[in-house]
């Protein structure tokens, strides 16, 4: 009831300290960066899902540009006969 709120000494402590040195777990330790493991939703390129159906998407409106193309060309031609 002195109108001050109770903090522990520790938590005072780390509260002073920078926030870069709040956790360290081994100080000294400068650590290692470790490499990202493949998400479930990525296949063995890297790929996410969604890349997969863009690429997909594309391929299929290319073949269907030459298909379209073709056609034409066949028209084209009967049409010159």
């Amino acid at each position: 009831m002195t109108g001050k709120p109770d903090i522990d000494p520790e938590e005072a402590m780390l509260e002073s300290a920078p926030e870069s040195e709040r956790w360290d777990p081994v100080p000294g330790s400068t650590g290692h960066k470790v490499s990202a493991a493949p998400s479930e939703d990525e296949d063995e390129e890297g790929r996410s899902d969604n890349e997969r159906l863009v690429d997909e998407g594309i391929a299929g409106a290319e073949l269907d540009q030459m298909d379209q193309a073709t056609r034409a060309a066949a028209k084209q031609d009967k049409e010159g006969d």
